[in-house]
């Protein structure tokens, strides 16, 4: 296996993906990338309640919820306020 798996976006990951982490979280340190607010896949039954199952099946699991935008900066966020 590998020693490192990143997971982005897992607020997105739906019962069948969360049963593929917790496979892969055997043999792997896991690093979940998330943001609670951002969920577009409820339709398939991505639950915003996996970060706390993720946290309890990986203890000691260490979260930061950063709320620093690494995506949109700069002149990006002033011309997307002009526009709603």
């Amino acid at each position: 296996m590998y020693p490192y798996i990143i997971l982005d976006e897992f607020q997105d990951t739906s019962a069948d993906q969360w049963r593929v982490v917790q496979a892969l979280g055997v043999g792997s340190t896991l690093i979940a990338l998330a943001d609670p607010e951002q969920r577009i896949f409820d339709f398939i039954g991505a639950d915003p309640e996996r970060l706390n199952h993720f946290k309890a099946a990986f203890a000691p699991a260490v979260h930061d919820l950063g709320g620093d935008n690494h995506r949109s900066r700069g002149r990006r966020l002033p011309c997307s306020a002009m526009t709603s």
